[in-house]
Formats: structure tokens, sequence, C-alpha cells
């Protein structure tokens, strides 16, 4: 199965040190039309939770960030 995302979108604003608002707006092309939709959200948030995750961890290790 090939995913073409034609693009990404992720507006993020931290809240505080601890908790911060995610929007993120994607458009996928999957090349089938067979796959459920209840799969593609399924796949598309828990692709879209790393990636936040992954974020926050790497921005806290910038020098002089604001959470620093």
């Amino acid at each position: 199965m090939q995913i073409d995302y034609k693009y990404f979108v992720v507006r993020f604003e931290p809240i505080n040190r601890k908790r911060a608002r995610a929007t993120v707006a994607m458009n996928i092309d999957m090349k089938l039309n067979l796959v459920p939709l209840w799969i593609m959200e399924m796949v598309c948030k828990k692709f879209c939770c790393d990636f936040l995750q992954e974020v926050v961890r790497v921005s806290d290790s910038f020098k002089g960030s604001k959470w620093d």
C-alpha cells in the first residue's frame, strides 16, 4: 500500500511546559479506494501523535528555549 501526503500542516501552540494544543491538517491520496475511512483515521492519528511527541522531546534539548 502506498500513501501520498499532498500536504501536512501542524499548528502547535504551547500552553505551558507540560501542555500544548495542536491542530493537524493533511491531504492524503491512498491510491486505493478499498481502505476503510476508520483505518485511515487511525493511522493518521497514530502518526500525528508520534510526530508531535517527537517534536516535544527534541524541543526540550534546545538551549535558551522558552521552556529551558
